[in-house]
């Protein structure tokens, strides 16, 4: 059974949240909850979405370990993870879905 989790969000974070353009961008200064957004958003495509493929870029692997991973841990539930692996870089889920991971400096 899925844990039931509230998420407190900020303002900013709810706006886009609800914001259903197809193509948004969150600017904000560093802590504003950026990478927290993202990721709750990535989580509820990839659930909502059986076999749905996402990609998150990052600019260097650096930042996507020591931000983007230890942001993962935060947020994801562990009962719908299937498989990770850092080595190739990829998050699947249970359901089918998939989140691939690249940096922008070496895709």
């Amino acid at each position: 059974m899925q844990q039931v989790r509230t998420i407190e969000l900020t303002e900013p974070q709810w706006e886009f949240f609800n914001n259903e353009a197809k193509f948004k961008a969150f600017i904000s200064g560093i802590g504003a909850g950026k990478t927290a957004i993202g990721w709750i958003l990535s989580i509820k495509e990839a659930t909502q979405q059986p076999g749905s493929r996402g990609l998150i870029v990052a600019p260097t692997y650096t930042l996507i370990k020591d931000v983007i991973w230890w942001e993962m841990d935060q947020w994801l539930p562990k009962e719908v993870i299937k498989e990770f692996s850092e080595n190739k870089k990829i998050l699947r889920f249970k359901n089918g879905s998939e989140i691939l991971f690249r940096s922008a400096d070496n895709p």
